[in-house]
């Protein structure tokens, strides 16, 4: 037969979490961010930071593997937290004839954006920062990078890496390093994205190629974190390595030559796996 009922319901503001932290033997902090889409990334993450110093945690482990990126905004802001003095971002992109290229950047008490066009011309304006320096430099950072991290999420790995404030640990990040603007057509029914800008995070390119981790450490393939911690060995690895800091310990160096020859197999391999992308598409045309 057939029934009704009557609910009730309550309209409210939904927050989905972007942030979590859980506690690791020895007290380390480990804070996992699942992507940068939130309008609350940014506070989510000021606050469990403050937690994790506020605990004088040895140190922590930022975790952001299989995030695929968000706001850029939220790099900024995120990135201010943990870097006192250095490029958080450089954008780079076409205007007319011209290459502009955009950086922002702090300093102890400014966040500084600069354009500069490769006419000469030149516009610097200072801020007052969105966050002042939450993790004192003397608290190590380890951060956990995977195949899956994109987009934003290289873009903080790879700031923290070239300003040395973090040590980076597991597989090179995706290698999105570039953004698209979308062009509406056919009335709204269908749309172009057109890849117009690069991102350099502190400066340093990595389109095509990604982050590289400074410990290159792979999941074994039936690892189950849920069921067996242990498993785990990214996880495990940066733990390791953190309280290598924290006791004074010297932070792993990659061989240049090799870091260069690790970026050429990538290089090779994604600029492959697009060409395959582009054949398969064809045989649709």
């Amino acid at each position: 037969a057939d029934s009704s009922m009557t609910v009730t319901v309550t309209r409210a503001q939904v927050q989905v979490h972007a942030v979590t932290t859980r506690m690791l033997p020895a007290n380390i902090s480990r804070i996992s961010m699942s992507h940068f889409g939130s309008q609350y990334g940014d506070r989510e993450m000021a606050q469990a930071l403050a937690r994790a110093v506020k605990a004088k945690s040895p140190g922590i482990i930022l975790d952001l593997r299989g995030n695929p990126g968000g706001l850029l905004t939220q790099v900024i802001d995120i990135g201010q937290m943990m870097i006192e003095n250095g490029i958080i971002v450089q954008q780079v992109s076409r205007e007319g004839d011209e290459m502009v290229t955009e950086t922002y950047s702090v300093d102890a008490e400014h966040l500084i954006y600069t354009t500069e066009s490769t006419s000469g011309k030149k516009k610097v304006s200072t801020y007052s920062r969105n966050y002042p320096v939450i993790v004192p430099a003397e608290v190590p950072i380890v951060v956990l990078i995977d195949g899956g991290s994109a987009s934003a999420s290289e873009i903080l790995a790879g700031t923290l890496q070239a300003n040395k404030r973090a040590l980076v640990v597991g597989m090179p990040t995706l290698g999105k390093g570039v953004g698209q603007t979308v062009v509406p057509m056919d009335k709204g029914r269908r749309n172009m994205h057109v890849t117009n800008f690069e991102f350099l995070p502190g400066g340093v390119k990595m389109d095509w190629v990604g982050v590289i981790p400074d410990v290159e450490v792979a999941m074994p393939d039936f690892a189950d974190p849920a069921q067996d911690p242990a498993s785990d060995k990214q996880l495990v690895q940066a733990q390791t390595e953190l309280l290598n800091l924290f006791s004074g310990g010297t932070a792993p160096v990659r061989d240049p030559a090799e870091v260069a020859k690790r970026k050429d197999e990538l290089l090779k391999s994604h600029k492959d796996d697009f060409q395959q992308e582009i054949d398969g598409r064809k045989k649709f045309i």
